[in-house]
């Protein structure tokens, strides 16, 4: 507390934040992911975590999907296998998991989000498989949250009256948003933990190259800002706020 002009006022100091605190401490994987884009990790590392992921949904669902292709990617990350094998099965298995895509996630139900999670885990980019693999993961939370809460009859009932309204596709998560939006926090808190085991502290040595002070990346993450992944006509993807 000072005082200015006769009257007395509190001046707030904020504390400085470290990098590795802010890593230390963060419950959303997608903010370690992203930071991660910025300082050294290999990509073994970052596979497991894909792996971690499939794992993750296979929890949540209660059922495990594409073991093999899990298992697969998880031995070549111990260089156990060939990244040959593990394309051929990626390639193997793209119909299956396009099917999937393209008409389980619009519905919602869990199990088409852990098969696409499991999935992930053999894709050559391994900083895509951890992405994806986390995003479809949190995405099973979800809809396993609001298929638990939905009601047969209602449902059926809400996805009329949404069609008569124009939507052509019709999610489990409009039915219950913040059920699913919970279950996918909680499942990305649970991510960020798996993931420090797996990578450690990387900013307790790298992270020179960041392209904003910590402080700046506290106050969004205060305000509640999140990286999300945005896919370019060309195939690649782009980070965005």
């Amino acid at each position: 507390m000072t005082t200015m002009n006769g009257n007395e006022k509190f001046i707030t100091v904020t504390p400085i934040i470290s990098w590795a605190e802010i890593w230390q401490n963060c419950r959303d994987s997608r903010w370690l992911l992203w930071m991660l884009e910025w300082v050294s990790c290999s990509e073994a590392k970052l596979r497991l975590f894909a792996c971690w992921c499939a794992r993750q949904s296979w929890r949540i669902v209660g059922e495990v999907i594409y073991e093999d292709m899990v298992e697969m990617a998880e031995l070549y990350s111990l260089g156990e296998a060939g990244r040959q094998q593990m394309v051929s099965l990626w390639e193997n298995r793209q119909g299956g998991a396009v099917g999937s895509g393209i008409c389980g996630i619009p519905k919602g139900p869990s199990g088409a989000a852990a098969q696409l999670a499991s999935f992930q885990t053999c894709r050559e980019d391994a900083k895509e498989a951890a992405w994806q693999g986390a995003i479809y993961s949190a995405k099973a939370a979800g809809f396993k949250a609001a298929e638990e809460e939905v009601e047969p009859l209602l449902w059926r009932r809400t996805c009329e009256e949404k069609r008569q309204e124009g939507h052509r596709k019709v999610s489990l998560i409009d039915n219950n948003p913040s059920a699913a939006k919970e279950a996918e926090d909680m499942a990305r808190a649970e991510q960020a933990d798996g993931l420090r085991q797996i990578v450690g502290n990387p900013m307790l040595r790298d992270y020179m190259e960041m392209p904003v002070p910590a402080q700046t990346l506290a106050y969004w993450m205060t305000w509640g800002f999140v990286p999300e992944k945005t896919c370019r006509t060309d195939g690649s993807s782009v980070l965005i706020f």
